[in-house]
């Protein structure tokens, strides 16, 4: 029975792995218009999936992805037929059904999964005639693809130790690290590490999207998490010591930043790509804001932004429907017209340290908290959320600098 267990383990793995494939679309393109530059990416993205080290696991891949996109892009359009709410149907039962059927002739013909096709509304005559300008999510392996291709390390940005440890080679404002654990041990620093600042901040040392963060302030002899659960110093070093993670100090937004949110940390997003002559160029940004318990602002509140005066233009509820905000949901302050503090520093400091410490990444998507001192790196992205940008945005990549600087790489 004991043997049966990871049997079990190992075949759902596998089949989770063929459900995947079953969502990605067909390993080629029908349908599209390659002298458009965003289908020549997404051409060659296409091509680059799936992966796989055994010698006959790609072609098995590309047939699994063949066989199994018709099933799963229908399942995936009647499962937002049941969920979406009823305020955002078609008028009529007919309406939907209309739609549905149009949604999975897109997919079968041009791979846009339904998902997006509903996200970027499709359906409309004046978003259907750009639909071909989209980066789409079973697309995004191009990130990957191209920093491959130029010999980026992908390590240098996953690894939140050596990213600080990269930063500070380069001299540019980020975090720092108190210490360092991996796998039960203390890696940094030399000394057996206790705490003793004011406010701590650990999250997973290679993890995304803010995974494992938790946030302590210091109370007399003790530290207070988010839950109000006091840590002894020593007690906090024993809970590190199981895990694989970063300590840093605490850090806070600039009160125009305070005024608008709540009391976790807010991070603008800027994407940057640079070109083959080493210069960077900004390609967007998206403001975050964190709303209710969560500790990070990662896919929460999102922003689109005015890129010539750092003037907040539009918010929305990322994941709640995608409605618009005016208010922000904890404080009602007005978010909408706030002008980000550090603007034109902000955007600067992403251009030199894609430049200066990371030029082998052919786009990056920098996280930057906006402190009452100044712009401070908090982390970097290979995979930096296209979706988020052309939701906020209502406009694709392809309106961007994106395609153009890409394409040198192709």
């Amino acid at each position: 029975m004991l043997e049966l267990v990871p049997r079990l383990s190992i075949v759902s793995i596998r089949f989770a792995r063929l459900r995947r494939l079953g969502h990605l679309g067909f390993p080629f393109t029908l349908g599209r218009e390659e002298s458009i530059p965003m289908r020549k990416i997404g051409s060659i993205a296409r091509h680059a999936l799936p992966g796989s080290s055994s010698r006959w696991g790609r072609p098995i891949n590309r047939a699994v992805m063949l066989v199994l996109w018709p099933a799963g892009a229908a399942s995936d359009i009647l499962r937002m037929m049941r969920s979406t709410p009823p305020s955002e149907q078609a008028a009529s039962g007919w309406g939907r059904i209309c739609r549905g059927f149009d949604a999975y002739r897109l997919a079968i013909t041009h791979n846009i999964p339904p998902l997006e096709y509903h996200l970027y509304e499709l359906h409309r005559a004046e978003q259907r005639a750009r639909m071909g300008e989209y980066l789409y999510w079973t697309e995004v392996q191009i990130h990957d693809w191209l920093n491959r291709k130029q010999g980026a390390d992908s390590a240098l940005v996953q690894d939140k130790n050596r990213f600080a440890a990269q930063c500070a080679r380069f001299e540019l404002p980020h975090v720092p690290t108190l210490a360092v654990f991996e796998k039960g041990k203390q890696a940094l620093p030399e000394i057996p590490f206790m705490p003793n600042v004011p406010a701590l901040w650990i999250k997973d040392l290679h993890g995304t999207g803010g995974s494992g963060a938790q946030r302590f302030f210091r109370e007399n002899e003790s530290y207070r998490d988010s839950k109000g659960n006091q840590w002894t110093p020593q007690q906090l070093v024993e809970m590190l010591q199981s895990r694989t993670c970063i300590v840093q100090p605490c850090i806070f937004n600039h009160p125009v930043i305070a005024n608008i949110s709540n009391d976790k940390l807010a991070s603008l997003r800027v994407i940057t790509g640079i070109h083959r002559n080493g210069i960077a160029e900004v390609i967007g940004c998206v403001f975050y804001l964190p709303h209710g318990n969560r500790l990070t602002s990662v896919a929460g509140i999102t922003c689109a932004i005015d890129s010539e005066t750092g003037r907040i233009e539009r918010a929305i509820f990322l994941g709640h429907g995608n409605a618009d905000l005016d208010r922000h949901p904890d404080t009602g302050k007005p978010i909408a017209g706030t002008v980000l503090p550090f603007w034109s520093q902000s955007l600067e400091l992403a251009r030199r340290a894609h430049e200066t410490a990371f030029a082998p990444f052919v786009t990056l998507g920098w996280d930057i908290a906006l402190t009452p001192e100044g712009p401070v790196l908090l982390e970097t992205n290979k995979g930096w959320g296209p979706m988020h940008y052309q939701i906020v945005y209502r406009r694709p990549l392809g309106q961007t600098r994106f395609p153009a600087i890409v394409s040198q790489y192709l």
